[in-house]
């Protein structure tokens, strides 16, 4: 996904480019490690979160909170198209336990390995990450964000 088209389709952009993914049906091998989660296997995404919105779409995960210090990640497993449009409007309005293709948890500390011999990039927010293996930490209250002060302040 180009910034261009982050700006200019916003939100959509994201659900647009999540969706081709899946289409492509093009799986990974991975072990996810955390304290609350332990996954080995076949995965057509990992996605992850620090706030309750998910390619800006707002209540995704909806018990998440900024200041909570947690990463929020769901785990999709194969999908089919049929999967797939039964599942969205679920998805969208954050019933993320509502399939059995996908895993939500919520964790400080999250480790991604991959499994065989395979070597993926990861994306983070349409941009090329780190490759696999990696460690995500979350480092609760690690910055201080100033912001001015509103009307209702």
């Amino acid at each position: 996904m180009t910034p261009d088209e982050k700006s200019n389709l916003g939100p959509l952009a994201y659900l647009l480019a999540g969706l081709k993914k899946l289409m492509e049906k093009e799986k990974i091998q991975l072990k996810i490690d955390s304290k609350e989660q332990v996954f080995q296997g076949e995965l057509m995404a990992v996605v992850g979160s620090l706030s309750g919105s998910l390619g800006g779409f707002e209540g995704i995960f909806p018990e998440a909170t900024l200041e909570d210090g947690k990463l929020h990640v769901l785990l999709i497993e194969d999908l089919s198209l049929l999967d797939t449009a039964k599942i969205l409007p679920d998805f969208l309005k954050g019933d993320v336990a509502s399939s059995d293709h996908l895993t939500y948890f919520a964790t400080r500390k999250m480790k991604v390995t991959p499994v065989g011999e395979e070597h993926y990039e990861s994306n983070l927010d349409g941009e090329k990450g780190p490759k696999v293996p990696f460690t995500v930490e979350v480092l609760k209250g690690h910055l201080e964000v100033l912001a001015p002060l509103t009307k209702e302040s």
